[in-house]
Parts: C-alpha cells; sequence; structure tokens
C-alpha cells in the first residue's frame, strides 16, 4: 500500500470517529434539552427559570466531575479519561449556549472543539465560531480542577470573551477570570510570539508528512525516505 492511500485510510478511520463522537454528543444534546424542555426551563431573563437552570448546570458539572476523577483513580489516564467525558461535557456546554443565547453549537464548532481537546491547531474563519468552539475543551479540562487558560493577543478580546463567556462558565458552575499583561512580567509581544511559535511548529509538522506522503519514486522525485532525511536536516 502506497503511502497516499494508508493517508486516505487513515483520514478515513479519523473521519468515522469523529462523525461518530459528533452524532454522541447530539444525542446527548437533545436528551438535555428535552429535559429542560419538559421542565419549562427555556427563558435566561427569567429569574426563577434561570435559577433552575443553574441547578440543572452545575448538578450535571458536578457528575461529570465526580465520574471523571473516578476514571482516573481506577487507573485510567487523563487524557482517556477526558475522552471519556467529552460527548457529555460537549453536549451540556452546546445546551447552556442554547439556553443563554439561542446559539448551540453547529456541527463544525464541535469538530473543531474535539480537534483542539487532542492537541490539534483548528483554523477557523472570522464568524465562524471560534469564541465558542474553544470554551468546549476549555470546559471539558476544567473539569479536572487544575484551571486552564484561554488565550489570545488582542487584550479587548481578551476582556470582551472573559465578560462575555463568563457568563456561560458560570451558568456551568466553574469560575473565569482575566489575566492581562499589566499584571505579569510578559507583554502582547511575547503573547503574539509564542502563538507564532506554536503555529509554526504545526505548520512545519504537517508539511513534513504532506511531503512525506505526496512524495513518489518517479525519475527526477525524490523518495519517502529522502524526502524525510532533507527536512529533518533542516
Amino acid at each position: 500500500m502506497s503511502q497516499s492511500d494508508k493517508l486516505k485510510q487513515i483520514t478515513g478511520r479519523v473521519k468515522r470517529e469523529m462523525d461518530r463522537t459528533i452524532r454522541e454528543i447530539n444525542r446527548y444534546y437533545a436528551s438535555y434539552s428535552q429535559e429542560l424542555e419538559n421542565r419549562q426551563i427555556l427563558d435566561p431573563n427569567n429569574e426563577e427559570q434561570r435559577a433552575l437552570a443553574e441547578q440543572f448546570f452545575q448538578r450535571e458539572t458536578e457528575n461529570l466531575k465526580q465520574e471523571l476523577h473516578q476514571f482516573i483513580e481506577s487507573g485510567i489516564n487523563e487524557e482517556d479519561a477526558l475522552k471519556s467525558e467529552l460527548p457529555r461535557a460537549y453536549a451540556l456546554v452546546k445546551t447552556a449556549s442554547k439556553f443563554l443565547w439561542n446559539k448551540p453549537h453547529y456541527d463544525v464548532q464541535l469538530m473543531g472543539g474535539i480537534l483542539l481537546n487532542d492537541g490539534y491547531v483548528s483554523q477557523m474563519a472570522t464568524g465562524e465560531g471560534k469564541t465558542l468552539t474553544a470554551a468546549l475543551p476549555a470546559y471539558l479540562n476544567a473539569l479536572l480542577g487544575k484551571g486552564v487558560h484561554v488565550l489570545t493577543p488582542n487584550a479587548y478580546l481578551a476582556k470582551r470573551d472573559q465578560e462575555e463567556m463568563g457568563e456561560l462558565y458560570g451558568l456551568l458552575g466553574l469560575s473565569c477570570g482575566l489575566a492581562n499583561t499589566e499584571r505579569f512580567d510578559f507583554t502582547q509581544a511575547d503573547v503574539q510570539r509564542r502563538m507564532d511559535e506554536i503555529i509554526a511548529r504545526e505548520v512545519s509538522e504537517l508539511s513534513y508528512q504532506i511531503d512525506c506522503s505526496s512524495a513518489g519514486t518517479k525519475k527526477g522525485r525524490k523518495t519517502d525516505t529522502e524526502t524525510s532525511q532533507r527536512r529533518i536536516k533542516k
């Protein structure tokens, strides 16, 4: 089997797993939404309904925390434990976003959240909902109780997102603060430089994988091994 065929096979398997996870998230979302509808918890501006919503979401958050810690105590590593809780956690965030702003996550945002939790860079265009997407892995990983940082080199957007998304995190039973450059030794340029380094590394690794998968053995072209060695030496 050629490198190209292997890449297609891997891509197909990853896509099937992604689709399966998204379907599972949406099943939990439908269940959560139905429970809120049955209990007539629909209006975030109604004090009584808002209080009931807070009880509901915070109860579910505590249940997720307990299950997560039980997984870890049983010997499952944190990464696998988080993946086990991902569908329910993402569905809960999607339900909370629907309750607050009538903005449930689209499947493409769920996909971005899954990739981010797996450690990948998820590139999204303006207007595709990066802020809502980032809330998914932020909430999931916060269940460990270790704290999560969502970084942006734009101070205005950081403040805006802390205020707006803080409402979502608060409904889910989490606290949310703002760390700005005025309170720490690093500057905005330091943050931007670090983010550029991360993106450059990811792009470099991606280019390496593409070179290895697309390189052939025809005359005038490098073999996969030769291409790999050349890029590693660089």
